[in-house]
């Protein structure tokens, strides 16, 4: 065969680049390592960070008490946070209207319970005596359980819930709880004020009776009582 077969074949061009497979890098050129395809910018390194937490540097914003439904009995899981004098206040404000009139009116009972509840005053021997709320039995035990009330009402605004530990025991609602410890205290107060009352012996020369304080506290307890009442009412 003679090579006047090939003559009609056209003439190579040096310059023309040979045939390269779609996507593929040229000889001797390897594509770098961890490198981005092209048109596709690569997104900067970012540490991780934990599900539902807020970013380096931002504090969590205070959420006021929420409260205690029930349904399932578990013990929920807080860490006790020292609120501003702000976050106190929208959080007391966030309460329903029975729980801020049984912390209102336990607290003033609270304090009442320091106050003068009786006095001694007599002429003949210039004595002028106050006895307050808890030198005796029934009052005392009056003032532990109205505290232990307070404390359990007090301690969610600080991101702590006392009752829930306690309500397997009792078997009740927290506000049907507030309601009977509340009237408790008030029965403790009233029948032991009248038990301790001082009298003047039948002389008209001593004069004995209830102070200021004993009445403050009656008050007060009935304000928190109907507080705990209206807490029931609304099944907290």
């Amino acid at each position: 065969m003679s090579n006047d077969q090939y003559s009609n074949q056209p003439p190579v061009d040096p310059n023309q680049q040979p045939y390269q497979p779609y996507n593929q890098a040229p000889p001797n050129q390897q594509q770098p390592y961890n490198q981005a395809p092209p048109n596709q910018q690569q997104q900067p390194y970012q540490p991780y960070q934990p599900y539902n937490q807020p970013p380096p540097g931002q504090q969590q914003p205070y959420q006021p008490y929420q409260p205690y439904n029930q349904g399932p009995q578990t013990q929920p899981q807080g860490q006790f946070v020292v609120p501003s004098s702000d976050q106190l206040v929208s959080g007391f404000k966030g309460l329903s209207q029975g729980r801020r009139l049984a912390i209102g009116g336990g607290l003033v009972a609270w304090i009442s319970y320091f106050l003068p509840w009786y006095h001694v005053r007599s002429t003949l021997v210039n004595v002028n005596e106050t006895v307050n709320g808890i030198t005796d039995f029934l009052p005392s035990l009056g003032f532990l359980l109205l505290s232990v009330i307070l404390a359990s009402l007090i301690a969610p605004l600080f991101g702590k819930h006392i009752y829930p530990l306690i309500q397997r025991t009792l078997n009740l609602t927290f506000g049907k709880a507030v309601f009977i410890a509340n009237a408790a205290v008030l029965a403790m107060a009233f029948i032991g004020g009248l038990i301790a009352k001082p009298d003047n012996g039948g002389f008209t020369e001593i004069e004995a009776g209830f102070s200021f304080g004993f009445y403050l506290a009656i008050l007060a307890l009935g304000a928190a009582t109907a507080g705990g009442w209206m807490m029931q009412q609304n099944r907290e």
